[in-house]
């Protein structure tokens, strides 16, 4: 996995001193990828976010690994039972989630809280096997989230266009000084007709991709999240 340099390091320091980790990111930024990287390539894996204490002494003496891997554990239900699980397991569990706040304080006071890095364009443009005006187009359409780089990357090299076609092809313009989709478009007008409520731009804008959106806009800076609803930045 490209990047993550000082996350990949002090995740392996964790675990060697048998420590359990939490690592927090948006989604597309390989989450999920990481941990099994830290793991050396030696994990358990849970697609269900539960304990697995009915299995806790075959763990013990049967699997020559010591890690378990349990991705979005802000989404589990039963959060109360990995505290138990934690204390009685000679390992080390990773868990994944883009929602800290979302874990149990039983379970964030028992691990090593590890945030992702911000991609930087030369990783983009590894990720993406780009490089130039092409490579750095695609690393801003991205918002510099490894897997949506890949995927336009990917888009990008089937198409034998320059790059403003491609972009034509995507419904990509400039809108305020910045490259934007037409569904980012859709969602900043919204925003200056009034509409600032989550539940009623998803609403207006029918995407099945709403959060994607957003977090593209509000890491360009054309979005502020508070309280109140969301607002269109002024730049």
């Amino acid at each position: 996995m490209i990047g993550q340099a000082r996350i990949k390091k002090l995740g392996r320091l964790a675990l060697e001193s048998r420590k359990n980790v939490i690592i927090v990111g948006p989604s597309g930024h390989g989450k999920s990828m990481l941990a099994r990287e830290i793991c050396f390539g030696s994990v358990i894996i849970l697609l269900n976010p539960l304990p697995p204490m009915e299995i806790l002494e075959y763990f013990e003496w049967n699997m020559p690994s010591k890690f378990i891997v349990c991705d979005e554990i802000h989404s589990c239900t039963k959060q109360d039972l990995w505290p138990l699980f934690m204390d009685n397991f000679m390992g080390s569990v990773l868990f994944t989630t883009t929602d800290p706040h979302k874990v149990i304080e039983a379970i964030t006071t028992r691990s090593l809280l590890l945030e992702l890095d911000p991609y930087s364009l030369e990783e983009i443009q590894s990720i993406t096997g780009l490089k130039g005006q092409d490579g750095e187009v695609i690393s801003k359409l991205s918002r510099r989230v490894p897997r949506v780089a890949r995927n336009l990357g990917q888009l990008y090299r089937n198409f034998p266009e320059n790059i403003d076609a491609f972009l034509e092809i995507l419904g990509v313009r400039e809108y305020e000084g910045r490259l934007l989709f037409s569904t980012e478009i859709a969602y900043l007008e919204l925003l200056q007709d009034g509409v600032k409520s989550r539940k009623s731009l998803m609403a207006a804008l029918n995407m099945a991709n709403f959060e994607g959106v957003e977090l593209g806009l509000v890491r360009l800076g054309l979005v502020e999240i508070t309280d109140r609803g969301r607002k269109h930045v002024k730049i």
